[in-house]
């Protein structure tokens, strides 16, 4: 019975191992993403900005006023699509997920390292274990299959001596 709930915590510990760095490998992802999003924004609505205010009454500058309005509109639109994806969230939200993974990751390699069978209360700490990786599970984002299948790469050749 001890070789089945040994073998069951060490399948959860490799899971977790998978979800921890998954999640903070996806933080990194839609943080870059918001980065990437963010900075043309606040560039463009300055550049955009600057340039209506410097040729504002000038009538010989009526194509670049009408340059900086389309750039104006197209910050617009990149500010809107940032709002919308919301990637900032998603990479914090993926940050918090990975972090209380890590935690029950941690709670299991701390079991797996003691006697087992001389553990008080064993059944009941798996059955909490369990209950809390549920609830983690329910709050957290779905992690990308590109971002998983890393992250299982990762895992997999650590846990084999090759340490990627």
């Amino acid at each position: 019975m001890l070789q089945e709930k040994r073998a069951l915590l060490g399948a959860w510990y490799r899971s977790l191992r998978i979800l921890h760095r998954g999640g903070f490998m996806a933080a990194k992802y839609y943080g870059r993403l918001n980065v990437w999003l963010g900075v043309p924004v606040v560039v463009i609505t300055s550049v955009a900005g600057s340039t209506i205010f410097a040729t504002s009454g000038d009538p010989a500058t009526k194509p670049v006023q009408y340059a900086a309005g389309a750039i104006s509109l197209l910050a617009t639109v990149l500010a809107s699509l940032q709002t919308f994806l919301a990637f900032g969230d998603r990479a914090e939200k993926h940050k918090n997920a990975a972090t209380r993974y890590g935690e029950l990751r941690t709670e299991i390699q701390v079991l797996l390292s003691t006697e087992l069978d001389q553990t008080l209360e064993l059944d009941k700490r798996i059955e909490s274990i369990r209950q809390r990786w549920a609830r983690v599970d329910r709050e957290a984002p779905t992690l990308p299959q590109r971002i998983y299948a890393e992250a299982e790469a990762v895992v997999s050749a650590r846990m084999a001596g090759k340490n990627p």
